[in-house]
């Protein structure tokens, strides 16, 4: 499985501001498992407050394209919008990918399995991946790229793996 998580800074303890930390630590972890040549069938949300807690997960058809990925996180911040009160204070959120196969031998769903749209965002996600690692990491991304105060959104020391240099980009 691939995945981060972070605290937030008391300014970005809001469900806007948390569901932009979580695209940025999705859209990371993402990058990182496309480029160990996996695919996620997967994807889990978690928010955590001070009383209390919030986690769901959605299917994905066996995907490794930014665009995908972050289509099931909104599905997932919409269900945590209809049951989590206005005022919740989220002081940590997380995500994780999981059900992992390589992207060489990876199912595709019956109905997608051709699916020209699905070719073409894989495709723009591969482009935008060798223009962020030849001129920059965040050269190209999709939507805004802000980080949190202190400006860390991943590519920690972790208990289970030594991150790579590019992580840190």
């Amino acid at each position: 499985m691939y995945g981060h998580g972070r605290v937030l800074p008391p300014e970005w303890r809001t469900i806007e501001k948390a569901r932009e930390c979580s695209r940025l630590l999705l859209v990371k972890a993402v990058w990182r498992m496309r480029r160990d040549g996996f695919s996620a069938r997967r994807l889990f949300l978690w928010l955590g407050a001070f009383e209390s807690g919030w986690s769901d997960e959605c299917l994905l058809d066996s995907v490794h394209d930014d665009q995908a990925c972050l289509q099931g996180l909104e599905e997932l911040w919409a269900r945590a919008r209809g049951s989590l009160r206005r005022n919740f204070r989220i002081i940590r959120c997380g995500i994780m990918l999981a059900d992992l196969t390589t992207s060489a031998m990876r199912q595709l769903n019956l109905f997608h399995q051709d699916d020209p749209e699905r070719q073409r965002w894989e495709r723009l996600t591969a482009t935008m991946d060798g223009l962020n690692l030849s001129h920059g990491r965040r050269v190209v991304s999709l939507g805004a790229w802000t980080p949190p105060p202190g400006g860390y959104a991943g590519g920690k020391i972790a208990f289970t793996r030594i991150p790579s240099a590019e992580d840190f980009l």
